[in-house]
């Protein structure tokens, strides 16, 4: 047996994670046994039909490293075959023709009054020489009235449910062309040759109807695994949902995320693998087993997925890490960067990423390096505070130190025109000598004499270093800043 799985997601929008999860685990089962993964569009509810989600959901799913060997772009397109199998179980017996009117079957639950009403067919066993003639029909499933109908979880174990707490189940609607969920899915998975269906629980009462389908056109029936939800943060109840927010790929990859952080967080959500936090796709796809899967759900930690972020981030190469991140930086600055911006924040790459945890707040980090920006209230709060001198009473201003400090500049880093004299060369260490050689001159520690340094070179009290900082900015830009 060739080894089959599969993601069906229906086209409404980017992947919630909750897809993204379901897609990851199906891929990495297939991979784990040699065998094929596939992608089928569920596009059955028109009403919720959008062309263009099908190619967003598409670029999600490549985006988080899941590819597919197998695609079907349309269940919709698949109908004719659905009638068919529909029409197989009326020949059958295992389905007959409701004539049953939505009113009917309206008052007749109103009528009950119960909440776990079940709607019993009087056209279940009518002859067919009474079927009325010219009045729209639904095709029912027989559910059989007695015992009970099982299933083999692979996390689960077996699960059962007592039949009569199933009513017999619409497989085709009354317009006669309509074909149910229940019916699509299994004759696609059934036609696919799919051998393993893993989806999350909330499917669990729909693989019970499924399975008498299954077994009343005599297919094989595949075997099941019913995913954990993935709960609401801490706090918060209920499954993820979008009242709760940041449930998309889509969302996170505009955060910043790297693609193989949203990986590993969403592929241990549930699984794992020891103590390991750790885990590239080649390690998931050699240890991953839906049998290892958590039967209870797991609450969504963006804490730990910010973590793992951030990890990612650091270990990421310089190069390829701002090549992601100019498109950041370029959102925030509101221009494309130069070639020369970009091998500057290449230059500056080992210092902001050890700083952050998405690309979004190293845009926000690094911005300084390419645009002049108002700054933050403490900075501006540093620039009107005077600097005390050490061992005295006396106090200078910031702009006096500045001053000092671009005079210092002037004498030791700029080539003189007419002499020989030696100059520095604007690098980090030698700022930083000079730093300390002018803290020492004017007699003041010397974080007091850098705070405004930094207010003025980078408009914020959180940035990189400030000698890398400055190294990369230049004298020339540097001196003007100091100087505005």
């Amino acid at each position: 047996m060739i080894v089959k799985t599969r993601i069906a997601p229906s086209p409404t929008g980017s992947a919630h994670v909750g897809t993204a999860r379901g897609a990851i685990w199906n891929y990495l089962y297939a991979k784990k046994h040699g065998g094929v993964f596939a992608l089928r569009i569920e596009d059955t509810d028109r009403d919720r039909y959008f062309p263009a989600a099908i190619e967003e959901f598409k670029k999600d799913l490549t985006w988080i490293g899941v590819e597919w060997d197998e695609l079907v772009p349309s269940q919709y397109a698949l109908r004719k075959r659905h009638l068919e199998v529909a029409n197989q179980l009326l020949e059958k017996g295992a389905a007959y023709k409701c004539f049953s009117t939505k009113e009917e079957i309206d008052a007749a639950r109103e009528k009950a009054e119960s909440k776990s009403f079940k709607f019993q067919s009087p056209w279940r066993d009518a002859d067919p020489s009474t079927y009325p003639m010219d009045k729209p029909f639904a095709i029912r499933l027989k559910t059989p009235q007695e015992g009970v109908i099982k299933i083999q979880d692979i996390i689960r174990g077996d699960v059962e449910i007592p039949a009569k707490d199933l009513e017999d189940l619409v497989i085709i609607r009354s317009d006669g062309e309509s074909p149910i969920y229940n019916l699509t899915v299994v004759v696609d998975d059934h036609d696919m040759e799919i051998t393993h269906v893993a989806r999350g629980e909330e499917h669990l009462i729909n693989t019970f109807k499924q399975k008498l389908i299954y077994d009343a056109m005599g297919w094989d029936v595949p075997q099941f695994a019913h995913l954990p939800l993935i709960l609401a943060p801490a706090g918060q109840s209920g499954k993820l949902s979008k009242r709760h927010g940041a449930v998309t790929i889509d969302y996170y990859k505009e955060k910043g995320f790297l693609p193989e952080a949203l990986f590993n967080y969403l592929l241990r959500l549930g699984w794992g693998h020891g103590n390991d936090e750790i885990i590239s796709k080649e390690q998931a796809i050699e240890w991953f087993d839906f049998k290892d899967v958590s039967k209870a759900g797991m609450r969504f930690d963006l804490d730990k997925a910010l973590s793992l972020n951030a990890h990612y981030i650091r270990e990421k190469d310089d190069q390829a890490l701002t090549d992601l991140a100019a498109p950041f930086f370029e959102k925030k600055i509101e221009r494309m960067l130069t070639e020369s911006e970009k091998k500057t924040l290449l230059a500056m790459m080992p210092e902001l990423k050890t700083r952050v945890k998405t690309l979004v707040e190293m845009a926000d980090l690094g911005a300084f390096l390419f645009v002049t920006l108002p700054l933050d209230e403490k900075a501006q709060k540093i620039l009107e505070k005077p600097i005390p001198i050490t061992d005295s009473e006396d106090k200078i201003s910031p702009q006096e130190s500045i001053n000092l400090l671009i005079q210092h500049f002037s004498d030791f880093f700029v080539k003189p025109t007419n002499s020989d004299r030696p100059y520095l060369k604007w690098e980090s260490d030698a700022l930083t000598s000079s730093f300390m050689h002018i803290a020492e001159e004017m007699n003041v520690k010397i974080g007091k004499l850098l705070q405004p340094v930094r207010a003025k070179i980078c408009f914020s009290t959180i940035t990189p270093p400030l000698s890398e900082s400055m190294e990369a900015l230049g004298m020339e830009e540097c001196i003007k800043r100091l100087k505005a």
